[in-house]
């Protein structure tokens, strides 16, 4: 399953990298790798479409803005109903470390210490930094070979995503689609 999803990330990710300095507000990806009993999902948003600006929190309205975006984030059953088959909630996390002051994240990924750290956001704030939120989630399934599509309901929690890029692999199929709010589901065939 990781194999797969990984693949799928990977080819996802060249896409991702080709636009990263450009990305387009409004627009979004959903990556969607079944297999087995498994599911697992990842959303990559602009930030400005989550919580309406993409750098670092600087007030504390802003940092409740994020958090508040995370927790609606976190829960999966207010975004995802899956038709046909019954999944639970493994797993989820929500990475948001990019839009938190410095003492409000962990530092993991692709952040370097070695910098001057106010020297480095104001040139982020100055160059337009294009943050972005994932959230990422692993669910487990009971008849997913029965798992015929998935409304998505990102439209309704946050105004500025008006299209969902996807692409999914279900067992042997896969496929891809554009979300939009008026079209919110994708069909497994």
């Amino acid at each position: 399953m990781k194999k797969l999803f990984s693949i799928l990330l990977m080819v996802g990710a060249g896409t991702v990298q080709a636009t990263q300095k450009a990305h387009v507000h409004g627009y979004s990806e959903l990556t969607l790798v079944a297999e087995g009993d498994q599911l697992e999902l990842e959303w990559v948003a602009p930030a400005k479409d989550v919580v309406g600006f993409e750098h670092r929190a600087d007030s504390p309205k802003q940092v409740q803005l994020v958090e508040a975006a995370r927790d609606q984030l976190l829960d999966s059953e207010a975004i995802y109903q899956f038709i046909g088959a019954n999944c639970s909630m493994a797993d989820a996390s929500v990475d948001v470390s990019s839009l938190l002051p410095e003492n409000d994240h962990n530092h993991r990924e692709h952040h370097d210490h070695g910098h001057g750290h106010e020297k480095h956001h104001d040139h982020e704030r100055d160059e337009g930094d294009h943050s972005e939120v994932i959230a990422r989630y692993r669910f487990s399934c009971q008849q997913l070979d029965q798992l015929s599509s998935l409304e998505v309901k990102i439209f309704g929690l946050f105004s500025g995503v008006q299209k969902i890029k996807t692409a999914w692999i279900k067992n042997s199929d896969q496929g891809a689609t554009e979300l939009t709010p008026q079209k919110a589901v994708i069909v497994f065939q």
